[in-house]
């Protein structure tokens, strides 16, 4: 299958559309590296964050990576990640790829409960839920990734479940000597989930992004990313530059991102910008991101890497 051919077949998927959706949590890239590059991850390879993103990028994996993040969002809102992926050797059906899974749980600030005369009722808890599974592999030159996940919401004693698969694709290639990848995604493909009596759409996105390596320090990255349920199309550009081999900075921008800010002050006009930076040492890794939400407050990520 050409290029071509692989684009129309992404977009065919993702074009059913309605206007209701839900799971708005799955819109969240776990992982502080692409927070700070501006989201802009679907075509970088080879970091457990493409479980994500785009789980073709998950064949570049080597070895074993197991992660952790955590990040303080708005009002008290709290978003925690744990995700494990490994390539697979040996003999067997699925050797020559790469799995990965992962957990990812956003909580909510206790919100006050009102009975029908508008009296306070106590206290409402809420929280979304997704475990992931994903498995990936080199084949005819390009890099395929299907992941399928498992959503719950819960609100005080009521909740929604229900299932939804991602598919990606990338492709190495060289350019004016430069090593570029580009890579295609399609998230949160599937009937919705079901609340009560009534059914609501994930929030289905496909995306297209490239990436490059320049001078070998520093990587380009950007995406284009559309979401047929709300007819929305959004961009997101990352940078990475290693000023040594342990020490990474970024910072990217995310027009996504932006749309969400909030107030017209110094803050409110950089949402959508992401800063962070990068520290290895040896098989451990430090990720952090900042992005200004003005008047919402501030958006923080911490993750923390090992390699087995």
């Amino acid at each position: 299958m050409n290029g071509q051919g692989i684009a129309a077949l992404v977009l065919a998927l993702g074009s059913w559309a309605s206007a209701q959706e839900t799971g708005s949590f799955l819109r969240i890239t776990p992982g502080a590296r692409p927070m700070a590059m501006g989201e802009a991850f679907t075509a970088v390879a080879g970091d457990l964050n493409a479980l994500a993103a785009n789980p073709a990028g998950l064949a570049q994996i080597s070895g074993r990576h197991a992660a952790f993040m955590h990040a303080e969002l708005f009002e008290g809102s709290r978003y925690d990640f744990l995700g494990y992926g490994q390539n697979l050797s040996g003999a067997g059906p699925f050797s020559g790829g790469a799995v990965a899974v992962g957990a990812q749980r956003l909580s909510y600030a206790d919100m006050e409960a009102r009975d029908e005369q508008g009296q306070s009722a106590g206290s409402l808890s809420a929280s979304d839920s997704a475990f992931s599974l994903a498995y990936s592999r080199s084949l005819l030159g390009w890099d395929w990734g299907l992941g399928v996940k498992w959503i719950e919401s819960r609100l005080a004693d009521s909740s929604a479940r229900g299932a939804a698969f991602d598919l990606g694709l990338g492709h190495s290639l060289s350019a004016a000597s430069l090593p570029l990848r580009v890579g295609m995604a399609v998230q949160n493909l599937g009937p919705g989930v079901r609340f009560e009596q009534e059914r609501e759409n994930l929030p289905l996105a496909v995306s297209f992004g490239g990436a490059a390596r320049v001078a070998g320090s520093l990587l380009i990255s950007a995406d284009i990313k559309h979401r047929p349920h709300s007819a929305k199309t959004s961009f997101g550009v990352g940078t990475e530059y290693a000023v040594l081999p342990a020490l990474s900075f970024r910072a990217g921008y995310s027009a996504l991102s932006a749309s969400a800010r909030s107030g017209s002050d110094f803050a409110g006009r950089l949402g959508g910008l992401g800063l962070g930076f990068g520290f290895k040492l040896r098989s451990l890794s430090l990720d952090y991101a900042f992005s200004p939400y003005g008047e919402l407050g501030n958006a923080q990520r911490v993750s923390l890497g090992i390699r087995l």
